[in-house]
């Protein structure tokens, strides 16, 4: 998904071998069968729903019967997996996302 380029930075006497990782110019493909596509802002409810850092597994989420503007209450919807994220503007997101049910194999 990136395409990396090495370039010599020289200051004075000192030369320094600098990496840097641009982004791609191809374009993010469904590598799923089953997969769908999200968009998203960093800093939502959606992204601490999907890249989840307690240990629980990235979900879709909606409004319990029960939900207010002021207390928010949500269940799940489903679990998924991430297949791909694409990082654009201001923290934006393009995620590429699978149900868990369709990972199983259908042979089984």
């Amino acid at each position: 998904m990136f395409n990396i380029s090495q370039t010599n930075i020289k200051m004075g006497s000192h030369t320094s071998n600098v990496t840097f990782n641009q982004p791609s110019s191809g374009m993010m493909q469904r590598s799923h069968p089953k997969s769908f596509f999200v968009k998203f802002s960093g800093g939502s409810k959606m992204e601490d729903w999907i890249f989840n850092y307690q240990g629980e597994s990235a979900a879709l989420k909606k409004k319990t019967k029960y939900s207010s503007d002021r207390n928010p209450d949500y269940e799940n919807i489903c679990e998924v997996e991430v297949l791909q994220v694409l990082v654009f503007g201001t923290i934006e997101y393009m995620v590429e996302l699978v149900r868990k049910e369709d990972l199983v194999d259908e042979g089984n």
